[in-house]
């Protein structure tokens, strides 16, 4: 408990310095007057929403099991994505982020959700909008978890929660000690309580892939082509990214209603089994 408090406490503290950090380097690029003062800002205050998170996961020091399943969930995302290159925009990777989130918790979704884009840009490409994708997908992965993960830390995690209702009942061999049967919810109908979760997971990545992909990917393309982008601006090119926006929500849904329940339940069994 100790180690867990001191954990959060860190990563408290970082949170703090980050969100000061970047309010700084905003006010120093409007008051500069430089050209393209906020272009230059931008990959200053990524850095500083990136590096505390990566910072937190190394000082946590994972155990190698725990590394091997991030690793296994980035890699899965990165070929989600390589699967489907021949159909723009529509890709699995986002729900893949949100399902490790959703598994593994915030920390953990964020460092899936901004390894993803940076490794899998070496089949896209890279260039200076892969860091603005690192923070939205990271971003997208680290709200999962706070959405999905902690909200069933209390009561087993959402992952037991769906190998319980796979198994057909909260009370089978192994999901005794993880799936709290005093939750008259969860034991009267943990199938429901699954299918809800799923549902409210299909809401998340649909908005998520509008508010936080749309929105922070087109901030490169609008200080790319305006040294003080004006609101008119900022509006007329997240309002042309409106469509692909659309296509990669449909994806999202599509493959977490498709693959929430067994990605989920597989991970559950690895997580069991290591005791992680």
């Amino acid at each position: 408990m100790e180690g867990q408090n001191t954990a959060k406490r860190r990563n408290t503290i970082l949170t703090v310095i980050s969100i000061t950090g970047c309010c700084l380097v905003l006010a120093a690029a409007a008051l500069s007057g430089a050209d393209r003062a906020f272009l230059y800002a931008a990959p200053v205050i990524v850095a500083l929403i990136v590096v505390p998170f990566f910072v937190s996961f190394e000082r946590d020091r994972p155990y190698a099991r725990e590394i091997v399943l991030v690793a296994v969930m980035i890699t899965l995302a990165v070929a989600s994505r390589a699967a489907f290159f021949w159909i723009p925009q529509f890709k699995p990777i986002i729900a893949v982020i949100i399902i490790a989130g959703a598994a593994m918790g915030a920390q953990k979704g964020f460092v899936v959700g901004s390894m993803s884009a940076f490794v899998s840009n070496f089949l896209f490409g890279q260039g200076p909008w892969t860091i603005f994708q690192m923070v939205a997908w990271g971003l997208i992965g680290m709200f999962a978890g706070l959405l999905f993960y902690r909200a069933a830390a209390g009561n087993g995690t959402m992952i037991n929660e769906v190998a319980a209702a796979e198994n057909g009942s909260p009370g089978n061999d192994i999901n005794d000690a993880y799936v709290n049967n005093d939750d008259p919810q969860t034991a009267k109908a943990p199938a429901t309580v699954q299918r809800k979760k799923i549902y409210a997971m299909m809401v998340y990545g649909a908005v998520s892939c509008f508010v936080l992909h749309g929105a922070i990917t087109d901030i490169w393309t609008v200080l790319s082509i305006s040294d003080r982008p004006t609101l008119a601006e900022l509006m007329t090119v997240y309002s042309a990214g409106l469509i692909p926006d659309l296509v990669l929500a449909a994806a999202t849904v599509i493959f977490i209603a498709l693959g929430a329940g067994p990605m989920l339940k597989k991970i559950s069994r690895v997580q069991m089994k290591y005791m992680m």
